[in-house]
């Protein structure tokens, strides 16, 4: 029995693990780098020009139903961030910016090279696209500076194990 119950926590741990970020690059993606982020994306999708001052990279799908975003420092010169500030930091945005926004789950997240994570999970309704599902990963840097990792999708377009595996990706500097 005891074997047993050996084996089983090895499981659960193997498992828990998994959720967290390793900071690897999942089989069949490749890095998208910002300057102080990184994370996997689909090897076929294509990287594309940042389109505002703190998205340092970002790429998408062939049919640009999905993307992931590298955004870096939040906060303005030398404002120093925190664990506490994450959600609300990364959490502004889509609020703002979009219509039905509704967060469907936040959890703390290991991110390699991060002092602290935290992922959110939200839908909204994006006026191109129509339904949209989201994670943010907010993630204090060593530098104490707040940086996230943003990947949208049409709704259904994208597998849990495809965002898994980018959210699982995310490395800080």
């Amino acid at each position: 029995m005891r074997g047993i119950g050996l084996c089983g926590m090895t499981v659960a741990g193997l498992l828990l693990a998994a959720a967290c970020s390793s900071g690897g690059t999942p089989s069949g993606f490749v890095r998208v780098k910002g300057v102080k982020l990184s994370a996997a994306r689909p090897s076929g999708w294509q990287a594309g020009s940042p389109t505002a001052k703190i998205m340092t990279a970002t790429a998408a799908s062939p049919a640009a139903d999905a993307e992931v975003d590298l955004m870096e420092n939040f906060l303005a010169g030398d404002s120093k961030g925190s664990k506490d500030m994450l959600v609300d930091t990364v959490e502004t945005g889509p609020q703002m910016n979009s219509t039905g926004y509704h967060r469907t789950g936040t959890k703390s997240i290991d991110v390699d090279g991060a002092k602290a994570a935290v992922r959110v999970d939200y839908t909204f309704n994006d006026a191109k696209k129509g339904p949209c599902q989201a994670v943010d990963v907010g993630i204090l840097g060593k530098n104490e500076q707040i940086h996230a990792v943003r990947v949208i999708w049409q709704r259904g377009k994208l597998s849990k194990k495809t965002v898994d595996g980018i959210v699982g990706s995310i490395k800080a500097s």
